[in-house]
């Protein structure tokens, strides 16, 4: 029998959001690959999961899991990101609201996680100040391999699929335009490929040498599997 096909035309962070809690509410094989990830015990139970929590001093944790110990709650604080820019100090308030917790006597242990693309981070230990970045393609391998899903996994991994293309779609629109060019040959200009990702108005301020050359890579493979076409990858400039 084949696999069921499933098309989703737009994805967003919240639906992520909602992905993850579910996830954490109902999945007992999710829940502790996701703990094993940031260094937690996969054992722990989930006592509660908060979306959209809300603290009037420090802002808003996309979504809140209260895990249970033997000496006390633990709590994790998690921020979800495709490619929207991370707000002002967010990674700093994300902190301060875990600090006001373990204060409060809520929790006895608190985590701050980014879950985010892989290119959304600047390079492979990058974690925005966050104490965990878990990567969303790491999520959606895990749901791949996840065949005792049924159906499930089917709209889960293509929920996940679509938020990945919404970030290389948004990068596509404007650093492929230069990439483009080359059609007529002549070397990529990386210098104009950088100014294009940081114009993009993604999280790369300023995308490192090898985030360039990997994007302009990875467009180059795409042109030759769909048109054919071989660019050459000298740097002019």
């Amino acid at each position: 029998m084949s696999e069921l096909t499933v098309t989703i035309s737009h994805v967003g962070e919240h639906d992520v959001h909602l992905l993850l809690a579910e996830e954490f509410v109902a999945s007992s094989a999710f829940r502790p690959w996701f703990l094993e990830s940031i260094g937690l015990p996969g054992s722990l139970d989930v006592v509660a999961v908060d979306h959209s929590a809300m603290d009037t001093d420090t802002g808003e944790s996309d979504l809140e899991v209260t895990l249970r110990t033997d000496t006390g709650d633990t709590k994790l604080l998690i921020e979800v990101k495709i490619d929207a820019v991370l707000q002002p100090n967010q990674a700093e308030r994300y902190r301060a609201r875990a600090s006001n917790y373990c204060a409060g006597g809520s929790c006895v242990f608190v985590q701050t996680v980014i879950v985010a693309p892989a290119e959304y981070f600047r390079n492979e230990t990058d974690h925005y100040g966050f104490d965990h970045r878990v990567e969303i393609e790491s999520v959606l391998d895990w749901f791949e391999k996840a065949e005792a899903l049924g159906n499930r996994r089917c709209f889960k991994t293509a929920l996940l699929r679509q938020a990945l293309r919404r970030l290389g779609n948004e990068r596509w629109g404007r650093a492929g335009q230069c990439i483009e060019e080359a059609r007529a040959g002549g070397p990529i200009n990386f210098s104009m490929v950088r100014r294009c990702m940081e114009e993009a108005g993604t999280h790369v301020r300023r995308p490192t040498d090898e985030a360039v050359r990997g994007f302009a890579r990875r467009h180059i493979d795409w042109m030759w599997r769909n048109g054919g076409v071989r660019v050459p990858m000298e740097d002019s400039g």
